[in-house]
């Protein structure tokens, strides 16, 4: 998404942007733009992380799993994001 909207820009805000050629416009118009959106490929990570983190959880029906992975997965996410702003 980011690459389609730096040099191609049409592929994402259509007409509104810079047009280099007709093709851009053909993939903005068809169902091919679900290649370069960036909000169809946080949404597929999103619901394939929420079904393997609660997998074990769902599977084996104790709790014991559930709360450690959950402070290890905020550790593992927190930490990054806070050293990174």
């Amino acid at each position: 998404n980011h690459f389609a909207a730096a040099f191609y820009p049409a592929i994402i805000f259509g007409e509104k942007a810079r047009l280099h050629n007709t093709f851009e416009l053909i993939i903005y118009k068809t169902p091919l733009n679900i290649f370069f959106s960036g909000i169809f490929a946080l949404s597929i990570f999103y619901l394939l992380s929420g079904y393997f983190l609660s997998y074990k959880y769902f599977r084996f029906h104790k709790e014991g799993h559930l709360i450690p992975s959950m402070i290890r997965r905020y550790l593992r996410l927190a930490i990054p994001s806070l050293i990174s702003i």
